[in-house]
């Protein structure tokens, strides 16, 4: 029974095992203001302070309008 619960943990972990640490390309982050707001400052701040944590830029893209709604379909790739 031991050796069934073990190989099944190694099965469990064998994805998680073939996945990437980071991500290959720049991350995107999408600010639903327009730049040179209070917002948009804030997300340049913190995106620069996360590059030598994450190892990857983070691009800023701005979204203004439709009350913010716009940024909430954002896909994930």
């Amino acid at each position: 029974m031991r050796i069934l619960m073990l190989l099944l943990a190694a099965l469990r972990a064998a994805p998680a095992a073939a996945q990437h640490a980071r991500p290959s390309r720049p991350l995107t982050w999408r600010v639903a203001y327009p730049p040179g707001a209070l917002t948009d400052a804030l997300a340049r701040a913190v995106s620069g302070r996360l590059l030598p944590a994450l190892g990857q830029p983070i691009v800023v893209e701005n979204r203004p309008g439709a009350g913010t709604l716009r940024t909430s379909g954002a896909r994930v790739d």
